[in-house]
């Protein structure tokens, strides 16, 4: 099944806002990028870069909950270990090129406040998330929401240094470090 224009629009949208940061992202680039005509840009989105670059971190911050989602299915301490994996995967398979196009859509406040806002809203629920499944899982909830948002904090903060040293292992680190804290919490 082909990939139709508004996807490979989006899908290069995301991964330009992942390499470059959401306030370089241009119609040109998305477009070299893409492939894909103009006029179909304009079609799926006549508010040019504005519009493309939110409704990209929306896209991207949906999916990266469904990750969030899927792991907290899991018990905690799994439930980190495969978000951490899914990161460190991001990271090695582009060669440490792309980060989180959410973190970079919540530095790009002047430039695009309704996409800084979505990635507030993404990490408020990947913190309940993470949350609730703390508690399912024996944790107090003021512990739990403390850990839930060091975690996404930790893991954020982290997949940005990864990128900057072309390596993993500031998340190994705080995946090892957050196992502890989480293990101790339950406890």
């Amino acid at each position: 099944m082909a990939v139709q224009a508004k996807d490979r629009l989006l899908l290069s949208a995301i991964k330009l806002g992942q390499r470059d940061g959401w306030s370089r992202l241009t119609v040109a680039d998305v477009l070299q990028d893409s492939g894909v005509a103009r006029r179909s840009l304009y079609t799926h989105f006549p508010g040019g870069a504005k519009e493309i670059t939110v409704a990209a971190v929306e896209t991207a911050a949906d999916w990266i909950t469904a990750v969030v989602e899927r792991a907290c299915q899991e018990p905690s301490a799994t439930a980190l270990a495969t978000f951490v994996e899914h990161w460190k995967h991001v990271l090695e398979s582009s060669d440490f090129e792309l980060g989180c196009p959410v973190a970079a859509a919540a530095t790009s406040r002047p430039q695009h406040p309704e996409a800084a806002a979505l990635a507030a809203h993404a990490f408020t629920e990947w913190e309940s998330q993470i949350t609730a499944a703390l508690v399912r899982d024996g944790a107090g909830p003021d512990a739990a929401r403390r850990l839930g948002t060091v975690s996404v904090a930790c893991v954020e903060g982290a997949v940005i240094q990864c990128v900057a040293a072309r390596s993993c292992v500031p998340l190994e680190i705080i995946h090892d470090h957050l196992q502890s804290v989480i293990v101790t919490a339950l406890a």
